[in-house]
């Protein structure tokens, strides 16, 4: 109170705002919560980040201590969107609809043909050893 007036504020820190994924271009992303998807809506520690991360061929991107996943190649598939919605609508129908609904916006995500499948992950198993050993190497500097 405050010159007989009452002020009401929040007396908790803001706990739904996210930072976005850093994407690598200037297109619309949508990304999925690995945490969420697990029940684990906690941060993660780094070095589970890390971990996780070198045992994953998944396209994920770390944001606030939390895993996403870049499902926008999928969702712009009609074969993996049907494969990504079918699997959604399984374990987490609200995530099914959001997914929905940001496909019925048309304008969000560019499709591609109907003939085309979604990109399959980038990471193979040379990739994760070949990450490993650039971590061993900076954990040697010290």
């Amino acid at each position: 109170m405050a010159d007989d007036t009452f002020y009401i504020v929040q007396s908790r820190p803001i706990t739904t705002l996210y930072p976005i994924p850093e994407a690598d271009d200037r297109e619309n992303h949508v990304y999925v919560s690995v945490g969420h998807q697990q029940m684990m809506t906690d941060p993660m520690k780094p070095l589970g980040l890390s971990f996780f991360l070198l045992t994953t061929n998944a396209p994920m991107r770390k944001a606030g201590g939390r895993l996403f996943v870049d499902v926008t190649q999928n969702l712009a598939s009609p074969v993996s969107r049907n494969i990504l919605l079918n699997a959604m609508g399984q374990h987490d129908p609200l995530m099914k609809d959001a997914l929905v609904t940001i496909i019925d916006r048309g304008d969000f995500i560019k499709p591609l043909p109907n003939d085309h499948k979604a990109p399959g992950p980038s990471r193979n198993h040379t990739d994760m050893l070949t990450q490993i050993k650039k971590k061993k190497q900076s954990i040697n500097r010290f």
